[in-house]
Protein backbone atom coordinates (compact mmCIF):
# COMPACT_ATOMS: atom_id res chain seq x y z
CA UNK A 1 0.00 0.00 0.00
CA UNK A 2 1.29 3.44 -0.91
CA UNK A 3 0.38 5.46 2.18
CA UNK A 4 0.73 8.84 0.47
CA UNK A 5 -1.74 7.79 -2.24
CA UNK A 6 -4.13 6.61 0.48
CA UNK A 7 -3.79 9.93 2.31
CA UNK A 8 -4.57 11.75 -0.93
CA UNK A 9 -7.71 9.64 -1.40
CA UNK A 10 -8.84 10.63 2.09
CA UNK A 11 -8.21 14.30 1.32
CA UNK A 12 -10.23 13.94 -1.90
CA UNK A 13 -13.18 12.43 -0.03
CA UNK A 14 -13.14 15.29 2.47
CA UNK A 15 -13.02 17.89 -0.33
CA UNK A 16 -15.88 16.13 -2.12
CA UNK A 17 -17.93 16.07 1.10
CA UNK A 18 -17.32 19.76 1.76
CA UNK A 19 -18.21 20.74 -1.82
CA UNK A 20 -21.35 18.57 -1.87
CA UNK A 21 -22.46 20.07 1.45
CA UNK A 22 -21.90 23.61 0.20
CA UNK A 23 -23.86 22.81 -2.98
CA UNK A 24 -26.66 20.99 -1.14
CA UNK A 25 -25.95 17.77 -3.04
CA UNK A 26 -27.36 15.27 -0.56
CA UNK A 27 -27.11 12.28 -2.90
CA UNK A 28 -23.37 12.77 -3.26
CA UNK A 29 -22.96 13.15 0.50
CA UNK A 30 -24.92 9.94 1.10
CA UNK A 31 -22.73 8.08 -1.40
CA UNK A 32 -19.73 8.84 0.81
CA UNK A 33 -21.08 7.20 3.97
CA UNK A 34 -21.77 3.63 5.03
CA UNK A 35 -25.35 2.48 5.59
CA UNK A 36 -24.67 2.02 9.31
CA UNK A 37 -23.07 5.42 9.86
CA UNK A 38 -23.34 6.94 13.32
CA UNK A 39 -23.27 10.73 13.09
CA UNK A 40 -22.43 12.57 16.32
CA UNK A 41 -23.87 16.02 16.98
CA UNK A 42 -23.13 18.30 19.89
CA UNK A 43 -25.87 18.21 22.51
CA UNK A 44 -27.98 15.72 20.53
CA UNK A 45 -28.30 11.94 20.63
CA UNK A 46 -26.34 10.04 17.96
CA UNK A 47 -27.98 9.94 14.54
CA UNK A 48 -27.89 6.31 13.42
CA UNK A 49 -27.98 5.25 9.79
CA UNK A 50 -27.81 6.91 6.41
CA UNK A 51 -31.61 7.27 6.22
CA UNK A 52 -31.73 9.23 9.48
CA UNK A 53 -28.95 11.51 8.23
CA UNK A 54 -30.80 12.03 4.93
CA UNK A 55 -34.10 12.87 6.63
CA UNK A 56 -32.49 15.37 9.00
CA UNK A 57 -30.46 16.96 6.22
CA UNK A 58 -33.44 17.24 3.85
CA UNK A 59 -35.38 19.03 6.58
CA UNK A 60 -32.53 21.53 7.01
CA UNK A 61 -31.89 22.27 3.31
CA UNK A 62 -33.58 25.48 2.30
CA UNK A 63 -33.65 26.69 5.90
CA UNK A 64 -29.93 26.86 6.57
CA UNK A 65 -26.82 27.16 4.47
CA UNK A 66 -23.93 24.96 5.48
CA UNK A 67 -20.45 26.01 4.49
CA UNK A 68 -17.59 24.53 6.43
CA UNK A 69 -13.86 24.56 6.24
CA UNK A 70 -11.57 21.58 6.69
CA UNK A 71 -8.05 21.71 8.03
CA UNK A 72 -6.34 18.33 7.93
CA UNK A 73 -3.43 18.28 10.31
CA UNK A 74 -2.51 14.63 10.27
CA UNK A 75 -3.63 11.38 8.66
CA UNK A 76 -2.39 8.11 10.11
CA UNK A 77 -3.01 4.79 8.42
CA UNK A 78 -2.69 1.53 10.34
CA UNK A 79 -3.88 -1.93 9.29
CA UNK A 80 -6.36 -0.62 6.72
CA UNK A 81 -7.86 2.10 8.95
CA UNK A 82 -7.22 5.81 8.75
Amino acid sequence: MNEEKEREKIRDVIQTWMRATREGNLEQILSLMAEGVVYLRTGEPPMRGRDAFAATTRAAFGKVRIEGKSEIREIQIAEGYA
